[in-house]
């Protein structure tokens, strides 16, 4: 379902477009932008948008997350290796968003789910089957008017 929608962001970097978190790869490799979608850190935060022209009914969603795939994440004994290592949630990892769908294109939007002090790489959320128009992914603190300071990277897939 997220193949066919439109996908527009409020940002995003030049190798790192949109249109990426819908071409079904869910990884990178080294250095590549291909598969994902990166904007940087903006004070009124950054959104990503799923448009579609026919209404769509949908229960489930998923968001990747980038968590430092580029670091070494493994324990070691090794003092220079362990230097190197953020031995903690990842920096880069979208920690707050706000999952939020629109019934029309005349409507408001209304929230779906609400996410805080998110860490993990891989996110799945169910609700009750809305109709969608459009959704959105954004930073939670304020969906609504679209702002915060929350950098997102990933890929982002809904499901009927």
């Amino acid at each position: 379902m997220g193949r066919k929608a439109n996908v527009t962001a409020s940002a995003s970097l030049p190798e790192a477009q949109p249109e990426h978190v819908v071409n079904g790869f869910v990884r990178d490799m080294s250095g590549q932008w291909e598969n994902r979608w990166g904007a940087r850190l903006m004070s009124q935060g950054v959104f990503l948008d799923l448009d579609w022209t026919q209404p769509q009914k949908i229960a489930r969603g998923q968001s990747i997350f980038d968590t430092g795939f580029h670091r070494q994440l493994t324990l070691s004994a090794q003092d220079s290796q362990t230097a190197k290592m953020i031995r903690a949630p990842q920096p880069e990892t979208v920690k707050d968003y706000e999952l939020l769908y629109r019934p029309a294109s005349d409507k408001p939007f209304v929230s779906l789910v609400n996410v805080a002090g998110n860490h993990q790489r891989l996110r799945r959320h169910e609700f009750a089957t809305v109709t969608a128009q459009t959704l959105s992914r954004g930073p939670a603190e304020k969906a609504h008017r679209r702002g915060s300071a929350a950098s997102h990277r990933g890929s982002f897939y809904f499901f009927d």
